[in-house]
């Protein structure tokens, strides 16, 4: 009887060990990214984002991939979530100044629309918002070059076309999901940001201006002369 006490008490210091290794706990990194999410998501009454730890490592591993291999190059992972990348250089860039500068799209989106001002990308700014997604999951990375690159996944995606990104109260809308093939539905919901920082500070920016024309024939083109909504929108 004695032994079998001493192993199960073995068994018990072993699995404990272990447990730091499954933490639900998350990083104060992570809190900001998740606050300044949430800020703008309730600024439209849409609900929470919850941090993944899946997610996290998911954008992690491209992110250094990207670093070591491809000079963290603003191109999307072509995953199975939603994304929005963010560069910077010049300065420290926190999670709350990648996310502002996607909400900063909000200006440029006309909700009525469901579109984007003529020559701006709205995108970053709809997947943050939008009310599908459930979870996001980011990372920052530090280039070589000491730049910043950030990545944030999002769960499920966003930014399907033909869909709002949220409901608003008082308004209906439609539905209609088409995706021809693999590659749409993945372009449909990928975007990119470039930093944006303010007047007075000299920064060097990366040009993103081909992956920004893409966003917009991507998220925001329309096939005919208004777009459609599921029903069933939240659900």
């Amino acid at each position: 009887m004695k032994m079998t006490v001493v192993a199960v008490m073995a068994v018990v210091l072993i699995l404990g060990s272990e447990l730091p290794r499954y933490s639900s706990a998350v990083s104060s990194e992570a809190e900001e990214f998740v606050s300044a999410h949430n800020a703008a998501r309730a600024d439209v009454d849409v609900g929470p984002l919850v941090w993944s730890h899946k997610l996290e490592d998911y954008a992690r591993k491209y992110g250094e991939e990207q670093r070591d291999h491809h000079n963290c190059a603003m191109v999307h992972s072509r995953g199975p979530y939603g994304e929005n990348l963010f560069w910077g250089y010049g300065k420290s860039f926190a999670p709350a100044d990648a996310v502002r500068s996607w909400v900063d799209e909000k200006q440029h989106y006309d909700y009525d629309s469901n579109s984007c001002a003529s020559g701006k990308v709205c995108g970053h700014y709809t997947q943050v918002v939008w009310a599908d997604t459930k979870e996001v999951g980011c990372a920052s990375i530090t280039c070589h070059d000491k730049a910043t690159f950030i990545i944030c996944s999002y769960n499920p995606p966003g930014n399907f076309v033909g869909e709002w990104p949220y409901k608003r109260a008082g308004t209906k809308h439609s539905h209609r999901r088409s995706h021809e093939n693999d590659d749409s539905r993945t372009s449909s919901h990928k975007t990119t940001a470039q930093t944006t920082d303010d007047a007075n500070s000299d920064l060097k920016l990366r040009s993103v201006h081909e992956c920004m024309s893409q966003c917009m024939n991507d998220c925001f083109s329309m096939s005919g002369s208004s777009h459609h909504h599921r029903s069933n929108y939240y659900q």
